[in-house]
């Protein structure tokens, strides 16, 4: 055998077999890995589309549960603050009603304006203190529509 390639047939044969099994097995343990049918493209574009927009979906979806649990704990904080003042104002008719009374004297009036003008300042600080994440809800300088 002076100037002649020998060719193993059977070794090539092999290894293009093992070539291909070998990428056969990593991509399957891609797949596994990952938890994912698609890995990357050329697995399934078409799915890889569809499912790269489900979970852009869910995210999005996700984000909307965060925002409407922070609207809902914006509801509830101004409902307690717009509870604590509707308290106050029956009180300050219960006076007014008093008030209106013939039987009183100027001095038991003057106690009762004395009682219904603290009442009118707490509610003005009710209104001032009622917030939430730092934003006034109930004193009239909220700009935001919810």
């Amino acid at each position: 055998m002076p100037n002649s390639i020998v060719t193993n047939t059977a070794a090539n044969t092999a290894l293009r077999y093992l070539q291909a099994n070998s990428g056969a097995a990593s991509s399957s343990v891609a797949k596994l890995s990952s938890g994912s049918r698609i890995v990357k493209a050329s697995d399934d574009a078409a799915s890889l589309t569809v499912g790269t927009k489900l979970k852009a979906d869910v995210a999005a979806l996700k984000q909307a549960q965060v925002n409407t649990s922070q609207a809902t704990s914006l509801l509830q904080v101004a409902d307690g603050g717009m509870a604590r003042i509707a308290d106050i104002l029956q009180r300050m008719k219960q006076l007014a009603v008093q008030a209106s009374s013939g039987s009183l004297t100027n001095t038991e009036r003057a106690y009762l304006n004395e009682e219904f003008t603290q009442l009118r300042d707490q509610v003005t600080d009710v209104a001032n203190q009622t917030k939430f994440n730092g934003q006034a809800l109930l004193n009239g300088s909220l700009a935001t529509t919810v």
